[in-house]
C-alpha cells in the first residue's frame, strides 16, 4: 500500500514534535533526526518539511545532539533544506539561526558535507528580503566568509566553485566591502584573479562576478589594479562564454572610471577593451564606456 501526502505529513509532524518535545531523550533525538535526514535527501518532500517546522526541529537537534554522527545527520538535512528553499521565504529567525550550524558543517572533513553546507550558505546569501543584508552580515560574522575561502584549496574542483560562488554572493555584504575598502582583501583579490581563467565556466562566472562587483567601489580599485596578475581578468574579455566576458567587461570599465590618474591602467583597460571581440551585454558595456570617454 502506497503512503499518501497525507500520511507523509502525519510522519514529518510526528518527528518533528519528538525533536522540540521538552526532555526529549538522546536516542529518541538521534533516531528522529536520522529519519528527517533521510526524508530530506528526496528533494520532492523538502517543501512539506519547511512547512511542517522541519527547519526548526533540525535546529533543535543540530544543538542537543551529543552523538556526532546523528549530529551531523540533522545539519545535512539542515542543509539540503536550504539548498532548495527559496531564502525570501524563511522567516529571518529560521535563516539567521541556520547559519552557525551550516558555517560548523563546512568544516568537516566530508566533502559531501562540504558541499552541501556551502551551497546552502550560498543560497541564504542570495537572500532579497529585506533582512538580506542582515544575514548576510551573520554569515560574515560566523567566519562564513574565511569558510568560503577555505574551500579554494580543496583539489575538489567542485568545492572550490562553491567556495568562489559563496564568496561571490557575500561580496554584496557591507563588512566585506569594508574589508576590501580598507585593503584587507589582497590575497583574496590575487586569488579570484587566478580563477578567472581555469577551465570550468562556473568558477570563472563566480570569480569574475565577485570582482565585478568589488570594482563597483571606487576605494577597492586601486587594491585590485595593484595585484600582479591583474591582467588576468583583463585576458577573459576573450571568453567564449557570454556572461564571463560580460562580468570582465563591467570590471575592467570601473577600473578605468575609478583608475582617471592611472595612466597606465587606462591604457591596460582601454587596450584590452579594444582588442576583444565583445558581443551582447559586454559590447553595451564597452560601447557606453568609449562614449562616455569620448
Amino acid at each position: 500500500m502506497k503512503a499518501t501526502g497525507t500520511d507523509k505529513l502525519g510522519v514529518i509532524r510526528l518527528l518533528c514534535g519528538a525533536l522540540l518535545a521538552p526532555g526529549v531523550t538522546q536516542p529518541l533525538c538521534a533516531a528522529s533526526a536520522q529519519c528527517l535526514n533521510l526524508l530530506c535527501r528526496e528533494t520532492e518532500h523538502r517543501g512539506a518539511l519547511v512547512s511542517s517546522g522541519a527547519v526548526r526541529a533540525l535546529l533543535a537537534a543540530s544543538s542537543a545532539l551529543d552523538d556526532e554522527r546523528a549530529r551531523d545527520s540533522a545539519r545535512q538535512a539542515l542543509a539540503q533544506l536550504a539548498i532548495t528553499t527559496n531564502p525570501n521565504l524563511l522567516a529571518y529567525d529560521q535563516a539567521s539561526n541556520m547559519v552557525k550550524p551550516l558555517c560548523e558543517l563546512i568544516q568537516h572533513n566530508h566533502e559531501l558535507l562540504q558541499f552541501e553546507a556551502a551551497l546552502a550558505l550560498t543560497n541564504l546569501s542570495s537572500s532579497s528580503a529585506s533582512y538580506g543584508d542582515e544575514l548576510r552580515v551573520s554569515i560574515y560574522r560566523s567566519e562564513g566568509w574565511n569558510r568560503f575561502r577555505d574551500l579554494l584549496f580543496s583539489d575538489n574542483t567542485m568545492l572550490q566553485r562553491a567556495g568562489l560562488e559563496g564568496m561571490c554572493n557575500m561580496c554584496q555584504c557591507e563588512l566585506v566591502l569594508e574589508r576590501f575598502a580598507e585593503g584587507k582583501g589582497g590575497n583574496d583579490l590575487k586569488i579570484m584573479l587566478a580563477f578567472v581563467g581555469v577551465d570550468d565556466v562556473q568558477t570563472c562566472l563566480a570569480s569574475s562576478g565577485a570582482l565585478a562587483m568589488l570594482s563597483g567601489v571606487a576605494e577597492i580599485v586601486p587594491h585590485i589594479t595593484k595585484q600582479e596578475n591583474f591582467l588576468n581578468i583583463l585576458a577573459v574579455l576573450a571568453h567564449d562564454d557570454a556572461g564571463v566576458q560580460h562580468r570582465a567587461a563591467v570590471c575592467a570599465v570601473n577600473c578605468a572610471r575609478y583608475s582617471k590618474d592611472d595612466a597606465e591602467t587606462l591604457r591596460k583597460v582601454d587596450v584590452a577593451l579594444r582588442r576583444a571581440t565583445l558581443t551582447g551585454q559586454a559590447y553595451e558595456v564597452a560601447r557606453e564606456h568609449f562614449s562616455g570617454a569620448g
